[in-house]
């Protein structure tokens, strides 16, 4: 006998308790029905506004990129600066000595 073969008339009189006569078993839900898909088609005012906005944020992006190039170069600049100002100080601090 398995767990599915088990009756809730069997259930409650291992329980030891009789049925309730006003008891009702919950009703399942049902799965909710998958939504249909809907086709949006854009409006020629739409379409010119998100031609304009992908410009804009191409242009966006391309300012980005120039000022990381920039950023990249000035750190690459500063670390030979102190990389050089290291050196001479070591050298300065060894002749000294």
């Amino acid at each position: 006998m398995s767990t599915h073969d088990v009756t809730e008339d069997q259930i409650f009189h291992t329980l030891g308790r009789a049925r309730v006569q006003d008891y009702k078993p919950k009703e399942k839900q049902k799965p909710a029905e998958k939504p249909v898909p809907v086709k949006i088609i854009p409006s020629p005012e739409v379409d010119e506004f998100e031609k304009k906005l992908i410009d804009e944020l191409n242009e966006l992006n391309a300012r980005v990129n120039e000022i990381q190039k920039t950023i990249k170069w000035y750190i690459v600049l500063l670390f030979f600066v102190i990389i050089v100002m290291s050196l001479a100080l070591l050298v300065g601090f060894i002749l000294r000595v």
